[in-house]
This record gives C-alpha cells, sequence and structure tokens, in this order.
C-alpha cells in the first residue's frame, strides 16, 4: 500500500509540474513521452508476442516431425523446436532492431507469426469496436445503446476521461467519491472545473454511509490538513477517529449530548458578543423547541417568547454599567422559574435605559397578566432541560473555541441522540454559531478565505439537527473555505424538516450528489429523473410459416429502431446493489455534465486504517477562569409547591414565603439584603396538559 501510496504521489507531483508548462515546453514533453512510449511499446510487443511467435512455430515443427510421413530432416528439426523460445525471451532488444532494420534472419518463420498474430489481434479488436458500437457501454445486459445518437436523448455513463476532467486518481486530499476500475476517484482540493465543494449523499439506513464516505473523507481530510466538524449521532466515529487525529497533530474536542459526562463544555452564551448575536440566539432556541400547545396567535407566542428570551440573555450577559459579564442559559431559567414577577421587574427596572435588555424586556412587560403567564409558561417548557444538572454543567462554561478551526487544524465531534430531540436545541446554537464565527474570520482575511479550510461532514443531517436558514448558509460558506457534506436517508426526510422550497435551494447549493442505497420510490424517481433518457435500440422478429409447397416453410423477419429509455429506471435504482452508486459530477469548463457509475470504497482499504486505535474516556472539564468581577451568583429557584387535589379542585394553595436570590452587583455597600427585601406571596396552580398530568403554572 505504501509504494502504491507513494506512486501515486509521484504522478500528482509530475501532473501539477505538466501543467506550469509553457505551450512549447508541453509539446516537446508530449512528443518526447510518445517517442519513448512508442520504442517501449514496440519492444514489449516484440519480447511477449515475437516469444508467443517462436512458440508456436516450434509447435508446427514439432507436430511435422511427429508425422509418419515426416522425413528424416523433419524429424530432426523437431527435436529442436522449441530451442529459439528462450532466446526470443531473454533477448528482446536483439529481436526489435533485427525484425525492425530487417536485418537477415536465421529463421525468418517466427517474424511471419508474428505478423500473423498481430493481423488476429486487429481482426480481434476490431469485432470487439463493433459489438461494443452495437451494443453499447451501459453495464446493463439487455440494453443496446446508440452512443452519438440523440435522437431521444443523449444520457449516459461517465467514461474515464470524462472522470480526469474534473477529478483526480488515487488516495489523497480533497473529497472521497468511490472508485473507478479500482482506482480511488476523489475531487482535488485545487479544483480542475468552476464548481463548489458542497456534497449531497443519499443513502437508506445501513447502506455503510459511515463507512464509505464519511470516515474516508476523515482520513482525505488530514491529508489535505482540513479542520473537520462532524455530526456523530452513534458516538462511533469519535471513539474510532479520536486518537488517529490526536496523532496528526488535531485539536479534538467533543459535544456529547447522550454521554454528557464525556463532554466538553460549551456555554452559548459566551457567543453573545452584540445584542444582534442575542437576537440569533433567542431565534435559534425558539425555532428548535416546542413551547407546548398554542391556539391561534399567528405566530404571536414564538415572536413573544423570542423577545423575552432575548432580554433575559443580554441580562444575565451585561451588568447594570453595560459590562460583559459571565451569563449561564441555566440563570436564565432560574429567572423564569423563581416565581417572582415583582422581584424580576425591580431588577430590570433598576438598569439604565440604554442597557440593551431593557427594551425588550419593557416590551413584553406590556403584556396582559393572562397573556405574560402564558409567555413564561411556554418559554420555561422550552428551557425545561434545564432542570437536568448535567445539561447546566456543559452549559456554564467554554472548552470548545468555535473560532479555532478556522485558524488551526480541530476535529469537533457533537454527538446528539437520535431517539429523542430534547438537545437540539444545542446542536443547532453549536453550528449556528460556528457558520457565524467562521465567515466573519474568514471576511476579516485579506483574501476572503479562512486560512484552514474547514470540511463539515454532517452525517444523518435531517434526523438530529435543524439548522436555521441553513440554505443561506451553504450558499455563503463555499466562498469562505467551508465545505458541507449533507448526508441524507431519503428526500422526503429533507423535505419534512427544511420544506418544499428550502431543500431544492440546498440541493442547489451541492455541486456533487452521491446517491448510495435508494429505498423509497420519490428519491428514485428525482434520481432517474436527473439521470435522463438515452437513445437505444429495440429489436422485433416475426416468423411466418408457411404451406410445405411453399418456396421456404419459415419467412423471419427482424425490424430494428431506436426509441428512448431512461438511463436507470426507479425500480433499477432501487435493486441497484450497495457495491455500487451514483454520482453526479461537476460540470467541466467545456464539456457536458456526465454522471458516474462507481464503485463503493470503504476507509478500510485507506493506509491510515491501520493507525486507527479507539478512544473512549471519561472527560472532566477545564474551567475557564473569570475575573472577579465578571462572576455572578448562580440564581437559586425556588422550589414549586405541589398542590394536593383539594386544593387543585378549590383553588386554595397557602402561600409561600421565599426570598429572591440577588446577584452581588445589586447588593449595596453596607446594606442587608434580607432587610431590604420583602417576602413575596406566590401562588401556583394546576393546569391539566394534553397527557392528563398536571404541571405548575407561574402566574405572572
Amino acid at each position: 500500500m505504501k509504494a502504491i501510496e507513494t506512486l501515486s504521489h509521484a504522478g500528482d507531483n509530475i501532473l501539477s509540474r505538466f501543467r506550469d508548462f509553457s505551450p512549447a515546453r508541453k509539446a516537446a514533453a508530449v512528443a518526447g513521452a510518445s517517442a519513448l512510449g512508442l520504442a517501449g511499446a514496440y519492444v514489449l510487443d516484440v519480447w511477449t508476442l515475437g516469444t508467443a511467435a517462436a512458440w508456436l512455430h516450434g509447435l508446427g515443427t514439432w507436430l511435422k516431425g511427429q508425422s509418419i510421413f515426416a522425413t528424416s530432416a523433419e524429424k530432426a528439426a523437431a527435436a529442436h523446436a522449441f530451442d529459439a523460445v528462450s532466446w526470443y525471451w531473454h533477448h528482446p532488444f536483439s529481436t526489435a532492431r533485427a525484425w525492425l532494420t530487417g536485418s537477415e534472419l536465421t529463421n525468418p518463420g517466427h517474424r511471419k507469426v508474428w505478423l500473423y498474430l498481430h493481423g488476429f489481434a486487429a481482426l480481434g479488436a476490431f469485432s470487439w469496436w463493433l459489438g461494443r458500437r452495437y451494443h453499447g457501454g451501459t453495464g446493463w445486459s439487455g440494453i443496446r445503446m446508440k452512443p452519438g445518437d440523440a435522437t431521444h436523448g443523449s444520457a449516459r455513463w461517465a467514461e474515464t476521461r470524462d472522470l480526469a476532467r474534473v477529478l483526480d486518481f488515487g488516495f489523497g486530499p480533497g473529497i472521497l467519491l468511490g472508485k473507478h476500475k479500482n482506482k480511488p476517484v476523489r475531487i482535488p482540493q485545487k479544483l480542475k472545473a468552476r464548481h463548489n465543494k458542497n456534497v449531497l449523499v443519499i443513502g437508506s439506513p445501513g447502506c455503510g454511509k459511515s463507512y464509505s464516505y464519511v470516515r474516508s473523507n476523515i482520513f482525505t481530510a488530514v491529508r489535505g490538513g482540513e479542520s473537520i466538524i462532524v455530526t456523530d449521532p452513534k458516538g462511533e466515529l469519535y471513539r474510532d477517529m479520536a486518537a488517529f487525529l490526536k496523532s496528526k497533530g488535531y485539536v479534538v474536542k467533543v459535544l456529547n449530548l447522550v454521554r454528557m459526562w464525556e463532554s466538553h463544555v460549551k456555554n452559548f452564551l459566551d457567543e453573545i458578543r452584540t445584542p444582534l448575536d442575542a437576537d440569533v440566539f433567542a431565534q435559534v432556541v425558539i425555532a428548535t423547541t416546542e413551547g407546548g400547545p398554542k391556539k391561534g396567535g399567528d405566530g404571536f407566542w414564538d415572536r413573544a417568547e423570542q423577545n423575552l428570551l432575548k432580554a433575559l440573555a443580554l441580562y444575565v450577559c451585561y451588568d447594570e454599567n453595560g459590562d460583559r459579564r459571565r451569563g449561564t442559559m441555566g440563570e436564565i431559567y432560574d429567572l423564569i422559574a423563581s416565581g417572582d414577577k415583582d422581584a424580576v421587574n425591580r431588577k430590570f427596572e433598576k438598569l439604565p435605559p440604554k442597557h440593551p435588555a431593557y427594551g425588550p424586556y419593557m416590551i413584553s412587560k406590556m403584556a396582559g397578566e393572562n397573556v405574560w403567564g402564558n409567555i413564561i409558561i411556554g418559554l420555561g417548557t422550552r428551557l425545561q432541560t434545564f432542570q437536568q444538572e448535567e445539561v447546566r454543567r456543559i452549559t456554564e462554561a467554554s472548552e470548545i473555541d468555535l473560532n479555532l478551526p478556522g485558524k488551526e487544524k480541530c476535529a469537533y465531534f457533537v454527538i446528539t441522540p437520535d431517539t429523542h430531540p430534547a438537545f437540539n436545541f444545542l446542536a443547532s446554537l453549536f453550528f449556528t454559531f460556528t457558520f457565524i464565527r467562521l465567515i466573519e474570520q474568514a471576511d476579516a482575511n485579506k483574501n476572503g478565505r479562512l486560512n484552514v479550510p474547514v470540511k463539515m461532514l454532517l452525517d444523518e443531517f435531517a434526523n438530529i439537527v435543524s439548522i436555521p436558514d441553513f440554505e443561506k448558509k451553504i450558499a455563503t460558506a463555499r466562498s469562505r473555505g467551508i465545505e458541507c457534506h449533507v448526508i441524507i436517508q431519503s428526500l422526503p426526510q429533507l423535505i419534512r424538516v427544511y420544506g418544499r422550497d428550502s431543500w431544492q435551494e440546498i440541493r442547489a447549493c451541492c455541486s456533487t450528489v452521491v446517491v448510495l442505497k435508494v429505498e423509497d420510490d420519490y428519491t428514485a424517481d428525482y434520481v432517474s429523473r436527473q439521470l435522463g433518457k438515452t437513445t437505444v435500440e429495440t429489436s422485433n422478429r416475426s416468423r411466418e410459416i408457411r404451406p410445405l409447397t411453399g418456396p421456404a416453410i419459415f419467412d423471419e423477419r427482424e425490424n430494428r429502431s431506436v426509441t428512448a429509455r431512461p438511463l436507470m429506471t426507479p425500480d433499477e435504482i432501487i435493486r441497484m446493489p450497495a457495491s455500487q452508486c451514483i454520482v453526479f459530477l461537476p460540470s467541466p469548463n467545456d464539456r457536458e455534465r456526465v454522471p458516474a457509475l462507481l464503485s463503493t470504497l470503504g476507509y478500510t482499504e485507506f493506509p491510515e486504517a491501520a493507525e486507527l486505535s479507539t478512544c473512549l474516556q471519561e472527560h472532566e472539564p477545564e474551567m475557564p477562569v473569570y475575573p472577579d468581577e465578571l462572576a455572578t451568583e448562580r440564581w437559586i429557584p425556588v422550589q414549586p409547591v405541589t398542590p394536593t387535589p383539594e386544593d387543585v379542585n378549590h383553588k386554595q394553595i397557602e402561600p409561600v414565603e421565599a426570598e429572591p436570590p440577588i446577584l452581588p452587583s445589586e447588593t449595596p455597600a453596607g446594606t442587608d439584603p434580607e432587610n431590604e427585601m420583602q417576602n413575596v406571596n406566590i401562588e401556583k396552580e394546576t393546569e391539566p396538559t394534553e397527557t392528563g398530568t398536571g404541571r405548575t403554572a407561574v402566574p405572572w
């Protein structure tokens, strides 16, 4: 394997140098290479076919000597019939010079047999060419294609010369697609045509998307020195690849939302650097969470909850003077769940009007009592995952730097549960702010691109994460050095998540489409239409039986005509073996776009596969140190009252006295918080849910 890799690198170097030659040097190089190639081919031909000709000539001499009619001279010649074979095998250059210059030959019969062999070979090649032209080269038996005839359609499969216009052969950096004639084919890092590096991969469950595409392209990213961001629903990619990537100098981080004790921590409020970032933060959370059943409103409740969430986020991130401080999403939930409306109002009323949280909160405060309570309940329901201590822990600090992948080699793994969507909003926040930070970083560079390209391998894209406005992000990220690999199970899955309009925008932003395996009719019909129609030849045979007195008993006729046929029908696409894949290649600059029928290439065929080892260990987060003036105490939520059935029926619940927690910044020097704050009565009432159980409501 190392020898193959060395030859591949040498070939790539030769081709890259050849492209830099001037036209005159290219012509001279081609002429010299052609002359050497012809000379080598002639010597090889004489060596192989010449030896075969000597053996055949000797066989004829030996058979003639075995005849009962053979003369004594023929019998003597038969005894040494094969002596010349060894000489021809060991002296190819002498034979080539003698046969080329017409030197006097000891036995010219050998040369005649050699010429006859060339005649038979030419006849066989001509017959093969006719058969291939007649039957076509589809790879599907029973289909007679008409190459060059576009009467009813011109679709065809890509050949080696078509692949060479946009792809490179052999292992190396870039985007691996599969293999053609047992050679790996990949989109090179330096593109040969004007297209993007975004790829849409379609494959039904169990077809080997991770085995033959994701892992393989992690290897190609390592070869190209690219950063990697991978969605890993099963956690197997991180387990198998982490140690290998660390050995290659990568900064490896994992956001594990399944086994949170093995996760690095990430506080997404650290990404709020401006009020605009708070808008994005609130929009993503509202768009990717469920706030419980709503009645009418035309999106009113979502917008109201988004505005309140923005206000709370800005409040915990900025102190009264507008200076940045550390805030966590757990603090936001504690504010909502405290149940003390008056205390929270006083906190916001103490803010100066120019504070970024003041305006959004005052707008929310204008809602009536009933509306305000519903807004609080809805937002609290969306953030109820912060009742779990593990969720609070992994969002309290930041070990994952979203700017770093554009500066140095990084490998970030995002592990989300594929059985429930409870933590999907955290993954959505991760990818949303990753796009924002990387694009900002690229725009700050003089060339408008990242210093280190970033490859995003979004496995199970439609199942585990929903990225708001992804169709816009994938369209604009390509020019910044970010390539997105959208990996789905079927097109209906993508339509379900992103809608009938947005999914087509996502598809249009992907110059390359890889179809590994299809099981549904919708995707099969789409792929068949995209492949197009080709012109095929059909034949109809008829046989007429005539009376015995006629000139012939049977009269057989054959009519041939051309018609249209899909390059592959939907049922053929569904029945396609798992070892093959369909690839819609990017368009060459001056050629038509031709689909390719390739073989899949498993990651185990890479030389790097031998370096893999399992890496699975618990992770202790490295908590960052904040300056004292930026530190805040965590809000301690008031314990809710659990009402009894009698209380619910009579609407009578004893009030509970509780002290609202106070931030250090709100406690004046020399004062006692206990004397400054009054006890607040908190009423709790229970509302029925769809499941029939009660939930605690906050009557704000």
